[in-house]
């Protein structure tokens, strides 16, 4: 396995171009990806929790994708299972290295499996690679408020609400409040053993094995 942060679990490992966890693995997303990556972000499903909504064209999806290469400002990975499934994606973006900080975003694609653990312990591993491999003080989202499952799923992780813009996004012939919300590093570590361990206990009672 790869390098590891200094006192973490073996299956954490901080330095790694693939983050591997208990339930899902975080890899690089590459080429071949993106079909199946442009379906998802352009299905109902997944576009009606997006700041962005607007279906994507094929072009400017390739063009999204060659520009990562040269973007040191942005992390963005494929959320697969054990089984090598690709589930979601999973991304920090504005990553600010002077000021020690990011945004970040996922989805897991089938709402069949949103509340099986994947998309929690994706969020977990995308925090330990914004603490322990980048470096970075904070890390902050925005999610609309509609959206109560997810918006419960990072307090659970130790984010807390920093402010509301009220009216902030239309969808249709409505108006939606945009919640912003941050994390810091030592909040993060607070509660970091509190995760591990619920994360541990979800993968035991799906007969999970370490990645």
């Amino acid at each position: 396995m790869e390098r590891m942060a200094q006192g973490r679990s073996a299956v954490y490992p901080s330095h790694s171009a693939a983050i591997k966890g208990y339930l899902v693995r975080l890899r690089p997303i590459q080429e071949e990806d993106l079909p199946l990556v442009l379906q998802w972000r352009n299905s109902a499903e997944v576009r009606k929790y997006l700041l962005n909504d607007e279906p994507i064209p094929p072009e400017a999806h390739q063009q999204w994708f060659e520009s990562l290469e040269k973007d040191n400002r942005k992390r963005v990975f494929l959320i697969v299972s054990r089984e090598e499934r690709p589930l979601g994606l999973v991304q920090l973006f504005a990553i600010d290295r002077e000021n020690g900080h990011a945004e970040w975003g996922f989805y897991v694609a089938d709402p069949e499996l949103r509340r099986a653990g994947f998309g929690a312990e994706a969020e977990y591993l995308i925090l330990c690679c914004a603490f322990d491999e980048l470096g970075l003080q904070r890390v902050y989202c925005c999610t609309l408020a509609s959206n109560q499952p997810v918006l419960a799923l990072h307090e659970r992780f130790g984010f807390r609400r920093e402010g509301v813009l009220r009216r902030h996004i239309c969808r249709g012939n409505r108006y939606e409040d945009l919640v912003m919300m941050g994390i810091l590093r030592e909040e993060f570590e607070e509660v970091r053993p509190r995760l591990e361990t619920i994360l541990r206990s979800i993968a035991d009672r799906q007969g999970g094995q370490q990645l």
